[in-house]
């Protein structure tokens, strides 16, 4: 049966190990609200270590030799230290949802600390187990070394039905299997006398824990995540929107005084493009960049009816066989025209560049105006939003890029890095 006890505990170790590397993964994203799930996990590998040691010296017919019962001893200290660290992550996972009384810590602590200290000592007098090549027998308080890891598991179902309505059913089920495994072992040396597996029944309530409790609460994160991303783009396009209204409504106001006729062409034109593409501009992922151009070409048609020769447009379209954000290259040629190239008196040209390179797509808008500071591009004024948000957006809908070059008296230039992967 020892032999059987090798090699149950060789497997559970390696298990553990997995298990282990996996929390260290964990807890460097999460390492307050991990902190204990990482320690369980070591403690576990050395109470497996330990306990199939002992296997190996009864199986060698040394169990009485002064390692074994060390190697009993740090057993026994382990089991107790695994019963503690557990009650912590406990607390601190349901801390996390809610405030909550620390009493069970309290009392935790100075019966692990106790019966600890009391198993060791037996390991070397037998006074609660007796090791044998034969195997374990209950020694004389076997009953009173029990009780220890009763109180705690007592103290922890009352720790749940305190706080039960702040964990799910699948939480609460890992929790309390936990909790049965000392049961599970029980019965399992009942049809096979012999057999040490507590250790092991621990390994296996521990990975549910790792998928019912960890790793869901992992999902649940990364989709509450992508939620709260989502919502800041919805947040930042509706941020362009009414800004991007705002200056076509702008452009027409201004045709009004300098040809009637045109203004109520525009208007037109407009109302049609809103009719057409609205839906567009409700669009939280992206869109193709043709689609795109529409808008560009528009807003640039509007403009160019108020600015006439002051404003030149140049395209340099190559390819619009990709995607981006809805409204997101719009906003950086409205910067080039509102804030670089109409405040110069002889206006300037605004140039807009696609081309597909190896593993991308470059998108260049480029104008020769009055350029500006980067170092204060990003001051809270009206006319940065749409860069702030353009940048953000291409950064979390695309995994693109988004580099200014710019300083007064040069003009800008703003380069878009789309890549194929996202496109």
């Amino acid at each position: 049966m020892e032999a059987v006890n090798i090699a149950l505990h060789i497997y559970a170790f390696i298990i553990t190990l997995i298990m282990f590397f996996g929390a260290v993964r964990i807890h460097h994203k999460r390492p307050k609200q991990t902190r204990f799930l990482v320690v369980m996990h070591l403690v576990l590998l050395v109470m497996i270590a330990s306990q199939g040691i002992c296997s190996y010296y009864r199986e060698i017919h040394m169990a009485g030799d002064l390692y074994a019962r060390v190697m009993m001893s740090v057993c026994f200290v382990m089991y107790y230290l695994f019963l503690l660290t557990f009650v912590c992550y406990v607390e601190d996972y349901i801390a996390e949802k809610h405030k909550v009384s620390r009493w069970i810590i309290r009392c935790s602590i100075p019966i692990c600390a106790v019966y600890s200290i009391a198993w060791v000592i037996s390991a070397f007098n037998g006074m609660i187990i007796v090791q044998t090549d034969d195997g374990v027998t209950p020694g004389p308080f076997y009953m009173v070394g029990q009780l220890g890891g009763y109180f705690i598991f007592v103290m922890l179902i009352i720790y749940f039905i305190q706080y039960h309505k702040y964990l799910r059913a699948e939480e609460i089920f890992a929790f309390i299997s936990f909790m049965t495994a000392p049961i599970v072992s029980v019965v399992l040396r009942a049809f096979w006398p012999g057999l040490t597996s507590m250790a092991i029944t621990f390994t296996v309530t521990m990975a549910l824990i790792m998928v019912f409790v960890q790793y869901s609460y992992v999902v649940k994160m990364e989709e509450q995540k992508s939620e709260l991303t989502e919502n800041r783009m919805r947040l930042a396009l509706s941020q362009i929107r009414p800004h991007f209204i705002y200056n076509v409504l702008n452009t027409i106001y201004y045709l009004c005084d300098m040809d009637p006729e045109m203004a109520k062409s525009a208007i037109n034109t407009f109302s049609k493009y809103l009719r057409s593409n609205f839906s567009h501009m409700e669009e939280q992922n992206v869109i193709s960049f043709s689609e795109e151009m529409d808008h560009i070409r528009f807003y640039l048609r509007l403009e160019k009816l108020r600015f006439s020769e002051k404003l030149q447009i140049e395209y340099e379209i190559e390819t619009e066989d990709f995607c981006v954000p809805p409204l997101s290259i719009e906003p950086l040629i409205e910067n080039a025209v509102k804030h670089g190239l109409m405040k110069q008196e002889d206006g300037g040209k605004v140039r807009l560049v696609t081309r597909r390179e190896n593993d991308g797509y470059r998108i260049l808008v480029e104008d020769d105006g009055i350029g500006m500071n980067l170092d204060a591009r990003y001051e809270e004024k009206a006319e940065h939003v749409g860069l702030r948000n353009v940048k953000q957006r291409i950064e979390n809908l695309c995994d693109g890029t988004m580099e200014v070059d710019s300083a007064p008296g040069e003009g800008t230039r703003v380069v878009v890095w789309i890549p194929e992967k996202n496109a």
